[in-house]
This record gives C-alpha cells, sequence and structure tokens, in this order.
C-alpha cells in the first residue's frame, strides 16, 4: 500500500516536506553569520602597551568590522526573506530544494569574501568578489521565490497578494546588490552605502502590505 502511495506521488512531481530544507537552511545561515566575526581578532601590540597604542591597532580593524557588520546585516534580512517564504510552503519538489541548495552555497562562500574585502579594501578585486557575491544570493533568493510561486501546490494557503508583495522585497535587495556591483569600480567602498538605501525603500507605501 505504501509502495504503490509513493509510486503515485512520484508519478505526480514527488513533493516533500519543508521540515529539513529549513532546518538546514537555518543552520547554514547560523552558521556563516558566526563565521564572520572570527575575522576579528584581536590585535597583537609590540613595545609598549597603552590606551593609544590599543586604540590605533583596534581603528586599523575598522575595515574589518564595516565589512562584518554590513554581511551580518544583510545575513539576517536574507535569513527572515527565508523565513516569509517559508512560512506558507509547505511542500517542495527537486527543483526548489536544488535552488535553495545553490543559495545556502553562496551564503557559505560570505564569510570568505567579506574577509578578502576586509584585508584587501583598496583593491578592486578585494572588492568585487563581496558585492558579486551578495548580488548572486539575491538572484538565487529571487529566482527561487518566483519559481515557488507559479506552483500553488507548495502552499498551505496560496495569497497572491501576499506572495508578491514578498517577490518585489527580494526584487530591491536584487536591483540595490547590482547597483553597488556597477559602482564599486568609481566609488571603492564608498558604493556599499548603496545598501543603506533597502530599509528606505522597503518603508515607501507600497511595501506596508503583509509580505512573504
Amino acid at each position: 500500500m505504501v509502495s504503490n502511495m509513493k509510486t503515485i506521488a512520484h508519478s505526480r512531481g514527488e513533493l516533500y516536506s519543508t521540515r529539513r530544507v529549513e532546518n538546514l537552511t537555518d543552520g547554514v545561515f547560523a552558521i556563516a553569520m558566526t563565521l564572520l566575526v572570527l575575522d576579528l581578532v584581536v590585535p597583537q601590540i609590540n613595545g609598549v602597551v597603552s590606551d593609544a597604542t590599543l586604540w590605533k591597532a583596534l581603528t586599523s580593524l575598522s575595515p574589518n568590522f564595516i565589512s562584518f557588520t554590513l554581511s551580518f546585516i544583510i545575513l539576517g534580512v536574507m535569513w527572515s526573506v527565508h523565513t516569509r517564504q517559508y512560512e506558507y510552503i509547505t511542500k517542495v519538489d527537486d527543483t526548489l530544494v536544488t535552488l535553495n541548495t545553490l543559495r545556502l552555497f553562496i551564503v557559505v562562500l560570505i564569510p570568505f569574501t567579506t574577509s578578502l574585502n576586509g584585508h584587501y579594501p583598496s583593491l578592486i578585486i578585494g572588492q568585487i568578489f563581496y558585492p558579486l557575491n551578495l548580488f548572486l544570493l539575491a538572484l538565487v533568493t529571487y529566482i527561487q521565490g518566483v519559481y515557488a510561486s507559479r506552483h500553488k501546490e507548495f502552499y498551505g494557503q496560496y495569497d497572491e497578494t501576499n506572495i508578491r508583495a514578498g517577490q518585489n522585497r527580494s526584487l530591491v535587495f536584487l536591483i540595490v546588490s547590482g547597483l553597488v556591483c556597477l559602482a564599486i569600480i568609481p566609488l571603492g567602498n564608498m558604493a556599499f552605502f548603496g545598501f543603506l538605501l533597502i530599509p528606505v525603500i522597503l518603508r515607501l507605501p507600497v511595501f506596508k502590505k503583509r509580505t512573504l
């Protein structure tokens, strides 16, 4: 009986519970956010140690700290997007699982690209991989949301207005991260302040609707 049920489910396009997908995603985001802090190393000071020399050593870590803070906030935002997406998605198929796995691959690269940017903030190569990493994360998240929205069978409760609002939020992050990538060469690390536009844009009336 069970075997027959599995065969029928597979013939229709097998769907899975989101439980394990959510658990894995939460764990990967948590680990990536934790690994970010490992790049903040207590400075070693040679010679006489004073408040002045310690402060100078700490200020030298400012690029790393800024990159850490920005990455932590962005990962938190993207995790909240994931949480909203899976608040209503109760089933997934192989394609959605693959897209989510690709997103997690991009997430675990963020500690590396954050560190690269923190150590080489004045070099284009050091700068460009970080926003590119964030752009790819936003892109895959957006694609995942669009794909899920086209399959009503994934949802326990399908609310088109709610789903569209969630896609618009993901699209804002995608557009801003793309603009930051383009602005890196002329503006350098100043381009990262573009990410501060995201909470401002999301406060516009069009985004006040209930979202995913």
